[in-house]
């Protein structure tokens, strides 16, 4: 049995995984659904110095404490650009990768940036403006994915929805503009990408997972970018085989 660490996606937290975890637990596989500094069951810490490197070490950290070994790390969304530098830092507890439709990131690219939310220029102005003291705490994720889920609803129902939208939190929006220090190309350990067809922004991750030659699958093509709260058997399967 496996010990697996699922790292939830921007402005969300542990909760993410409750249609998943279950089913994980009862196959006798141990489990941890931590949550990011400043969001979720977290949001209390928002602050401007937040940066993308302290939801590194909120894992990492956790990994040492636990004393997690041979952990799989399954990352979602924004979690997977968590992933390689929490590898980097506890090399010896993680021996399998995981991403859900999620972040790859670069070594010194920012987030912001490699979603196509801001251009570098303007990304680093806004990093600037915070490491001074001043400019919002917040990303504003929540009302973008409100609005998004307004205009396209998700495939999931509408009580499901809603019940996701009253638990998104914002994010630090240091974490967006802070630039990653260890890239996906780091990683040597053994990763599985799963992605999603349509109605997601990863698809620019997609053909990143593919150039790193990490083995690479898709979801059935009624799955949206949403499908661990909306279709979370599609993510039980995929771990059930890949864990």
């Amino acid at each position: 049995m496996a010990t697996i660490v699922l790292l939830h996606g921007g402005g969300g937290g542990g909760w993410m995984w409750r249609y998943v975890a279950p089913a994980l637990a009862a196959a006798g596989h141990s489990l941890f659904t931590p949550t990011f500094s400043g969001v979720g069951d977290r949001r209390h810490l928002i602050r401007r110095d937040l940066t993308h490197w302290t939801h590194v070490l909120d894992i990492a950290n956790l990994l040492e404490f636990e004393e997690v070994e041979n952990a799989v790390l399954v990352g979602y969304s924004y979690g997977g650009s968590v992933i390689p530098g929490v590898v980097s830092q506890q090399p010896g507890r993680v021996s399998k990768a995981i991403f859900l439709d999620a972040i790859i990131p670069r070594a010194g690219e920012r987030l912001s940036e490699a979603m196509g939310y801001m251009d570098s220029q303007t990304a680093s102005a806004v990093e600037r403006t915070l490491a001074s003291g001043e400019g919002p705490l917040g990303a504003g994720t929540l009302e973008v994915v409100r609005a998004e889920a307004k205009a396209r609803p998700h495939n999931m129902s509408p009580e499901r929805q809603q019940w996701m939208l009253d638990k998104i939190t914002d994010i630090p929006l240091r974490c967006m503009v802070d630039p990653v220090r260890v890239g996906g190309d780091s990683l040597t350990i053994p990763v599985e990408y799963l992605a999603v067809r349509e109605g997601t922004p990863m698809l620019g991750m997609h053909q990143r997972a593919r150039e790193l030659g990490w083995s690479f699958s898709t979801t059935p093509a009624d799955c949206d970018h949403t499908f661990p709260i909306g279709q979370p058997q599609i993510a039980v399967d995929f771990l059930m085989k890949h864990i």
